[in-house]
């Protein structure tokens, strides 16, 4: 990979940027992560081994632990019903199917019904979350230690317990760049299947349909009726997903109804997808270069549509060269 490019990319990382909030420090540094090409650690910045919660880019790691029930047979799919989980759901809501929790289209506290329009939701992702829980029988990280016992994950806990009411991945970057790793040979490790590829083939793509509407119902003013509180956020948090989410991860697709308008990321290649969090927190994929990368800095605050995320991720990819 070219250093040269490398480094430019984390002096933009580090550079605080107007009008955004300072990063907080963590491990002494302000900004860390790694890279990882074709399975090896070729590069890090700051202190890999540092752990901390990732916020909202932890919301994949619950979409795969979905993905791992259904393989075991603990849910029928990802249209198994949300009220079989024992929830005392409102009628509007009878409806609702994981798949809806995990595409921000559940409804949850909003006005609409499930599947009906679009609303980036921390309280359906903490119903989401619950949900598994009881769908395992088990504490979710004790599920997630199961799970991902092939990659040998190393820092011990990989969700919790402060981070997103202990639902939060809290893993060191090189440590969640092994999840990455994971998505991006689509559930293979070691020479095994670990999860079956067709989850992957099937959706790892976006599931959100283009032209859905927002919801109506504003951000702060959703009735969580079930009183489960919140994975970090509101109801109602972006404008767009619609043709680019799908299942918790953000994808490098058309910005618009046509595709002759740009693709979101459109110095990345198309393949790109990424799960992004608040502070920062970003895990990026890009497949066709077989590349991984995890870390904390000044990337595009929490806007995956932003001009200055395409900058860095044009770097990365120039980085991988051809």
């Amino acid at each position: 990979m070219d250093e040269a490019a490398l480094v430019e990319l984390v002096l933009r990382l580090s550079q605080p940027q107007e009008g955004r909030e300072t990063l907080r420090p963590v491990g002494g540094q302000v900004t860390l992560g790694c890279v990882v090409r074709e399975g090896r650690l070729v590069y890090s910045w700051g202190d890999p081994e540092a752990r901390f919660g990732w916020y909202s880019a932890s919301k994949p790691v619950l979409a795969t632990l979905l993905f791992f029930a259904i393989q075991r047979g603990l849910l029928s799919g990802p249209e198994a019903m949300i009220a079989d989980q024992g929830w005392a759901l409102v009628e509007k809501d009878r409806t609702m199917t994981f798949a809806h929790l995990a595409n921000m289209m559940s409804g949850y506290g909003c006005a609409e019904r499930p599947g009906e329009a679009w609303g980036y939701n921390d309280y359906g992702i903490r119903l989401l979350a619950l949900s598994l829980e009881r769908a395992y029988g088990r504490e979710l990280n004790e599920a997630a230690m199961r799970c991902f016992a092939p990659l040998a994950l190393q820092g011990g806990r990989i969700l919790g317990p402060d981070n997103q009411k202990g639902h939060g991945v809290t893993l060191t970057p090189r440590d969640f760049a092994r999840i990455g790793w994971f998505w991006v040979n689509r559930g293979a490790w070691g020479g095994g299947q670990v999860l079956e590829r067709e989850f992957f083939d099937g959706y790892m793509r976006p599931h959100v349909p283009r032209g859905i509407p927002r919801t109506v119902t504003k951000d702060q003013e959703g009735n969580d009726y079930l009183g489960i509180g919140s994975y970090g956020g509101g109801v109602n948090q972006r404008a767009y997903g619609g043709g680019r989410y799908g299942y918790t991860w953000w994808f490098n697709a058309p910005k618009g109804e046509g595709d002759a308008e740009g693709l979101v990321w459109p110095d990345a290649p198309e393949d790109t997808f990424a799960a992004i969090g608040y502070g920062g927190n970003l895990m990026v994929m890009m497949p066709s270069k077989r590349l991984v990368v995890a870390g904390r800095g000044n990337w595009s605050g929490t806007r995956p549509q932003a001009d200055d995320l395409n900058a860095n991720l044009k770097l990365l990819a120039e980085a991988a060269g051809s």
